[in-house]
């Protein structure tokens, strides 16, 4: 076992020992005692000589001079065996092992460290495997802290609780059942058939060759899979059960009443392919209700490469990332954050009405690890018919910025020229306009910055029901004393990622500026401030850089998505 960073390992041990170990370092340690044997080995051995130097000057170090910065440490000689006077003493030294485990919170770990199977390495037996992980949105956690030190696949044992706030993990429960579990979201797993979900969003794909079928404990009851693929979420006292494929059990949790009378809980129900049940525990009272399955609120666990994913970890690490919406989270509040800013969404209703119906929330994004949302267009007058998104907060743009953008295009039913469709805009007043990406009803792009006069058109139609990578640069340039904007623009169809990243534009030159102000995204504004203009599309993910990037940054973003690269 190679490249143990004893050191580390040892300067944790020492803090764990004292008492002084901060959330940051704890997450640390797990993630180096998770990585190998000899790291455990290590740690435990520290902990074992601490606690016989502890007991021998009379389990007071301050006697004995040892101070903080005098706390034994282990050296490649105190590697020995233990001395055969210290051996009658090891039931003490447990015990002082144990409180050691006790004081970094290590929890289900512990239990990792005295299975009841065993492996070949002599440790306990490996049940699952993490293999992918990302990021919803700019926030730290826990298990991202840890895994700065493991390299994926990460091996999960029995007793092993993964912790996640808002990122997800995918991981694979033996040879035929793979998951993906969302954040925030804790789910410990007792066993190579059982888990046990208390919070978050977790979808399960079992293939035909499992035998056994795989149980998940909620807080409300038992789901027990009978050959399928299907989601579970729990938060607090609510549970949904969803099922896409096959047929699952749900047995309830002892004691639950059902509302509105004294009947006891049903002791089982099978819940069928295309159904979903909903339970909510108000008291001692449970309401229960039954629906349509929604494939669209979870990941779906065998999607495959997680391109969108790698291009979200590539860009969250950048100091010029000012703005990100990636449209995830299991509730429209979340789905609308700024990722990295303050500039929040909410609905707005096109001025001449919302048209057929609000946004879709739930759609599967460019690949399986993400979701996108759907702005409502309608089918007539859909210049201003639609329900699409706006920011409470002003947009202050500076000198340059950069858009990329994870979209889809579709066509509308009577499309035409006189069609404006936009992505990101905003308006200062009847003339200063800032349209930085839109199509007409046929899918040409363009931007435009000034009402009066034509957009700049960018040699792109998109193709309808096809996903794209768009990436434009916009800088503030002065010509001839007019203030104007010089534009580069790049494009990728993600249906065929072999034609690469292309440069469609380069230092084209339009009249006007990026105004200040409301940012719409989905949307832009008629002359008069009013909504308008809804885009005819799917949008998965949106970036606002507050800076020019250089072809070479948005190659390498490009190269992330598509996995030429890997993710930072």
């Amino acid at each position: 076992m190679a490249n143990v960073d004893q050191e580390r390992i040892w300067e944790l041990a020492e803090r764990a020992c004292e008492g002084s170990l901060t959330a940051d370092e704890r997450s640390v340690l797990e993630g180096l005692l998770a990585s190998c044997p000899e790291a455990r080995r290590t740690f435990l051995h520290y902990l074992h000589l601490h606690g016989e130097l502890y007991w021998q000057l009379g389990g007071v170090p301050s006697k004995a001079g040892l101070t903080r910065d005098a706390s034994p440490r282990p050296t490649k000689e105190s590697v020995a065996p233990i001395p055969h006077k210290f051996r009658s003493r090891l039931p003490l030294v447990a015990g002082v092992v144990t409180v050691g485990l006790i004081l970094i919170g290590l929890g289900g770990w512990a239990t990792n460290l005295f299975p009841w199977r065993k492996s070949e390495d002599g440790g306990p037996a490996v049940i699952a495997r993490v293999l992918d992980r990302w990021q919803l949105s700019a926030q730290a956690d826990s298990l991202a802290g840890s895994q700065r030190t493991v390299e994926l696949p990460v091996d999960l044992r029995p007793g092993s609780v993964l912790r996640l706030s808002e990122e997800v993990v995918r991981f694979s429960l033996g040879s035929a059942v793979t998951g993906v579990l969302e954040g925030p979201a804790v789910l410990a797993l007792e066993g190579a058939d059982h888990l046990r979900l208390d919070r978050g969003v977790l979808t399960v794909a079992v293939g035909e060759d499992k035998v056994a079928g795989i149980r998940i404990g909620t807080p409300l009851g038992e789901v027990a899979d009978l050959g399928t693929r299907f989601g579970v979420w729990t938060e607090g006292s609510a549970l949904e059960v969803h099922v896409f494929d096959g047929l699952v059990r749900f047995r309830p949790r002892e004691g639950l009443h059902l509302g509105g009378g004294h009947d006891i809980f049903p002791r089982e129900r099978r819940i069928a392919a295309g159904e979903a049940l909903r339970l909510v525990k108000l008291g001692a009272k449970v309401s229960l209700e039954g629906g349509k399955a929604q494939p669209g609120r979870f990941l779906h666990p065998n999607g495959g490469a997680a391109g969108v994913a790698r291009w979200r970890q590539a860009i969250l690490p950048e100091p010029s990332l000012a703005h990100l919406w990636s449209f995830e989270g299991w509730d429209r509040r979340v789905k609308l954050r700024d990722a990295r800013g303050p500039l929040h969404l909410s609905e707005v209703v096109m001025f001449g009405g919302g048209g057929e119906s609000g946004p879709d929330y739930f759609l599967q994004g460019a690949d399986p690890s993400s979701r996108a949302v759907m702005v409502s267009r309608g089918n007539e007058f859909g210049n201003s018919r639609g329900v699409a998104f706006q920011t409470g907060e002003v947009f202050s743009p500076g000198e340059a910025l950069t858009l990329e953008a994870i979209v889809r295009f579709d066509r509308p039913s009577s499309p035409s020229l006189e069609d404006l469709c936009v992505l990101i805009g905003t308006r200062q007043d009847a003339r200063r306009c800032g349209f930085l990406l839109l199509a007409d009803g046929f899918g040409q792009l363009g931007v435009t910055f000034d009402a009066d006069l034509p957009w700049l058109e960018l040699p792109l139609r998109m193709i309808s029901g096809q996903w794209y990578f768009l990436a434009v640069v916009y800088r503030l340039e002065v010509r001839n004393g007019q203030a104007g904007t010089r534009v580069d623009a790049y494009c990728a169809s993600l249906g065929d990622v072999s034609s690469g990243l292309t440069s469609i534009v380069k230092s084209a030159w339009t009249p006007g500026w990026i105004p200040a102000g409301h940012l719409g995204v989905g949307k832009g504004f008629e002359k008069n401030g009013a909504h308008a203009y809804p885009w005819a599309g799917a949008m998965d993910e949106i970036a606002i850089f507050h800076q020019a990037l250089s072809e070479a940054e948005i190659a390498r973003h490009f190269s992330a998505l598509v996995g030429q690269v890997a993710g930072p």
